[in-house]
């Protein structure tokens, strides 16, 4: 199962938190190589006092620390652990019933330790009406995993419908491989 562990101090997050994860990893032997963090957790990061350091450290600044950007930030942790950060910024929109939402699938405050590149695979399988179609109904498939239904019915009046469907799971790879660090969790 993953591994978690929560902050040993209040907000904002510090560099010794991202330290102490790397070090589990290790001890546990496995050798991170990518970091996943949302926007604002990496900007929390950048105004510690930690990370205010390290970011002068890295551009050579041994005086007064300052606050730096979030790309200059993500370079600095990047360089300094030799590993390559992502920020994610994602929102994906939905439609259900006619009404569009919108979801963020990455949750604020949550940096994640991975050790592949390769988070996970989307598997597929086929559906019944593609081996027991019904008659009536013309079927395509789009992009190999969607199969669209478009039909039409004649009660009292002419409709034209249009459906499409898949049967797709996603899959997590090397769970065992990942860590995880809660910046929304206090640890006593």
């Amino acid at each position: 199962s993953p591994y978690t562990l929560s902050l040993h101090d209040a907000l904002p997050i510090s560099i010794t938190d991202i330290q102490n994860v790397l070090d589990e990893a290790e001890n546990k032997g496995v050798n991170i190589n990518r970091i996943f963090m949302d926007p604002a957790t990496l900007m929390q990061i950048a105004k510690s006092d930690e990370g205010k350091a390290l970011f002068a450290a890295s551009i050579g600044n041994l005086g007064t620390p300052t606050s730096p950007t979030r790309r200059r930030m993500a370079e600095a942790i990047a360089n300094e652990y030799g590993i390559e950060l992502e920020i994610v910024a994602k929102t994906i929109t939905y439609e259900i019933d006619g009404f569009r939402g919108t979801y963020k699938p990455f949750k604020a405050g949550q940096i994640t330790f991975t050790a592949t590149d390769r988070l996970g695979d989307v598997i597929h399988t086929r559906l019944a009406e593609q081996d027991q179609p019904v008659p009536g109904v013309n079927y395509e498939l789009a992009d190999d995993i969607i199969l669209v239904s478009q039909f039409r019915m004649n009660r009292p009046s002419l409709a034209e419908f249009t459906t499409s469907q898949s049967r797709s799971v996603p899959i997590l790879l090397g769970v065992e491989q990942m860590f995880f660090l809660d910046t929304t969790k206090i640890s006593a």
